[in-house]
């Protein structure tokens, strides 16, 4: 297995944890947040980068865990103006699945390949690599990043092409929110 560089984008509450088990891994390690206080204890074994183009230009895949479309729209919209072709995007995001679909659609015109690949778990669950991963997308896509998702999620499923993924995720949501 070629072993490639990672980017994590997004070190909030669930992103943290997560990029903290590619790290623990062993994986070569890039992570940028807006607010840099975010990145602390990522100094010793990862690279915290001043920017989502330097970060994206030191990643073979980029991972990205944000809090909303609006976050999510700004930074592909930063990752959009630069050379990206070969590269993989993986959202983890929880956004809507117009906008999942518009940027996979961005990402493929340019070169580049992407996955939703949401999650079902809080917190503690990212911490321990623990949470459930839902992908939509290219099977050759999900292959490639499949031993970096297992570093974060139990299981990894395979619904679909792009979309399938974060519909499977709001699906899950509003039934939660019938029950509670």
């Amino acid at each position: 297995m070629k072993i490639e560089k990672l980017g994590f984008i997004g070190l909030g509450n669930m992103g943290h944890p997560m990029a903290k088990n590619l790290e623990k891994a062993g994986f070569p390690l890039s992570v940028y947040n807006r607010n840099r206080a975010k990145a602390a204890g990522f100094e010793e074994q990862s690279m915290i980068r001043e920017g989502i183009a330097e970060l994206v230009e030191h990643a073979d895949i980029v991972f990205s865990m944000l809090t909303n479309d609006e976050a999510v729209s700004e930074v592909y919209e930063k990752i959009l103006q630069g050379d990206i072709k070969g590269k993989l995007f993986v959202d983890m995001s929880t956004i809507s699945r117009e906008l999942t679909l518009s940027i996979a659609s961005k990402l493929k015109e340019k070169g580049a390949a992407f996955i939703d690949a949401p999650v079902a778990g809080s917190t503690k669950p990212a911490a321990e690599g623990t949470l459930i991963i839902m992908v939509g997308g290219e099977q050759e896509d999900l292959h490639r990043a499949r031993p970096y998702l297992e570093q974060m999620g139990k299981s990894i499923k395979h619904v679909g092409e792009n979309g399938q993924g974060i519909a499977a995720k709001l699906a899950i949501n509003y039934f939660l929110s019938t029950i509670y």
